[in-house]
């Protein structure tokens, strides 16, 4: 290849051309470099903001750090302490109100029994007062009954003639007639065998009356009781047995029968020194 001629203006025409484009270049230099200048003065300012403020809480940090660490150590010892007041405190009213419930309970519980305990008073003093109303209508009657049977007797004995009261005690094992207590032998087996015929015939018109409907007597004879005086007694015997409502039955055993006694109301043959009253079969001595 040959060297061609340079041509001047061509060459100039080439370097105006770089020195305007070059030119261009340095003014978008120049303005970006404007642009990276704002942008630094604000980061800058950012950054100076930042600073104070971290300058700021670095300071407030520090002014906390320097607060002495007993006084923590003792607001937290104090807070410590209110709180196992507190815990102690709710297990105390905790246990105060398994104590209001119990107490509750039992009061309930109470105020139950004390009721029970009312009704039953009220049941034992209406008892009390049934039976001893029960018991003076059973003394009454049996009082009643000895009266008529003394009244009934023959004329041996003053007081028998007209009682009033007759009085019995089973503690004191006694029995008066207007409060007479001193009688004749033979008047204290009349006596005697008036109130267990007065008992008996209680019970048999009283079907609460807790005694047996049966009787057995064993001592009209005793202390010298005349014949008289011991038929009379078995005639009202026999008179209470007929009169009766209900089944019973009386024995009397005596030597002394009333001679009016119907046969049937016999049970066994009369004894006698030949023949006595039990019978004993013989014995083979061999």
């Amino acid at each position: 290849m040959q060297d061609a001629p340079l041509d001047a203006e061509r060459a100039r025409e080439r370097v105006v051309g770089i020195i305007n484009e070059i030119s261009i270049q340095i003014k978008q230099s120049q303005r970006l470099q404007t642009i990276r200048a704002e942008r630094l003065d604000k980061h800058q300012a950012t950054l100076k903001a930042l600073t104070a403020s971290w300058r700021q809480k670095s300071k407030e940090l520090a002014d906390l750090s320097s607060v002495p660490t007993s006084k923590a150590r003792e607001q937290l010892r104090e807070l410590q302490r209110k709180l196992g007041y507190i815990d102690k405190s709710i297990e105390d009213i905790e246990a105060q109100v398994k104590l209001a419930n119990k107490i509750g309970h039992l009061s309930a519980r109470k105020a139950q029994l004390d009721q029970e305990m009312q009704s039953l008073g009220s049941r034992i003093a209406s008892l009390q007062l049934s039976q001893t109303d029960r018991l003076r209508t059973a003394r009454t009657s049996i009082e009643k009954n000895i009266i008529e049977i003394l009244q009934g007797d023959l004329k041996r004995q003053d007081t028998f003639e007209n009682p009033e009261h007759v009085h019995f005690s089973f503690a004191k094992n006694s029995i008066t007639v207007d409060e007479h207590t001193y009688f004749s032998a033979s008047s204290r087996v009349i006596l005697k065998a008036a109130f267990l015929v007065g008992f008996l015939k209680a019970a048999l018109y009283d079907r609460k009356f807790r005694h047996p409907r049966f009787l057995m007597i064993d001592i009209t004879e005793d202390k010298g009781i005349e014949q008289a005086r011991s038929h009379n007694f078995q005639k009202q015997v026999i008179e209470i047995s007929d009169q009766s409502p209900v089944e019973h039955q009386i024995i009397i055993a005596t030597a002394m029968p009333w001679p009016e006694i119907r046969q049937e109301l016999f049970v066994g043959r009369h004894s006698t020194r030949l023949q006595g009253t039990l019978a004993f079969l013989p014995t083979n001595l061999n």
